[in-house]
């Protein structure tokens, strides 16, 4: 472990007991596969249903080609965003972000943002195989309640509660989940001095 590295992000004695990134995992996968395909189709019929209906209502009806165009293009737009964000999801995931289990907290760090859990011995752990050979773990709060399907974006969101505050993570495509979960189990809500 290149404690050094992460010392920054360390608290008073916290002592960083695993370190990691996820592993590449395909864009379209077996958990997600269904549901990438309909988001992606929806906004397919809607972007050429608008595109198709709406322009000839608009010059059947006289709009000004400049509202016209900027009706369009928001629609686009729009329908492109909700459709790329599974991708940004993916791409972001597969190496951006470095996962953090110290004997206090787990801390996802991804561009110098910083989110983190605390945990105990009591923090629930579970994991999941990824057909690449790789694993999800789903910590605190994301062990009882995430399903596969959302892995990804609760991945990169985490789990909040009411008071926006962080109850449940998930590190996703890591390669050694039983060393995590064993971590928590064993290290989390030692004493520290």
């Amino acid at each position: 472990m290149d404690e050094n590295k992460w010392s920054l992000y360390l608290k008073g004695n916290e002592e960083l007991l695993w370190n990691g990134k996820g592993k590449s995992d395909p864009l379209v996968n077996a958990t997600n596969k269904t549901k990438l395909m309909i988001r992606w189709i929806v906004c397919a019929v809607i972007g050429i249903g608008f595109t198709a209906f709406y322009l000839p209502y608009a010059f059947s009806h006289s709009f000004p080609t400049n509202n016209t165009i900027i009706s369009v293009a928001v629609v686009l737009a729009l329908v492109l965003v909700i459709a790329y964000g599974p991708i940004q999801e993916w791409r972001t995931l597969n190496g951006k972000v470095s996962y953090l289990l110290t004997n206090r907290r787990v801390l996802a760090i991804q561009d110098g943002n910083v989110r983190e859990m605390a945990v105990d011995a009591e923090t629930p752990c579970r994991a999941e195989r990824l057909g690449n050979n790789t694993y999800v773990v789903y910590i605190g709060e994301a062990a009882c309640s995430s399903k596969s399907s959302q892995a990804r974006s609760n991945a990169l969101m985490g789990i909040k509660d009411d008071a926006n505050q962080m109850t449940g993570m998930i590190f996703y495509g890591v390669s050694n989940a039983e060393d995590i979960c064993r971590y928590l189990k064993a290290y989390s809500g030692k004493k520290i001095a």
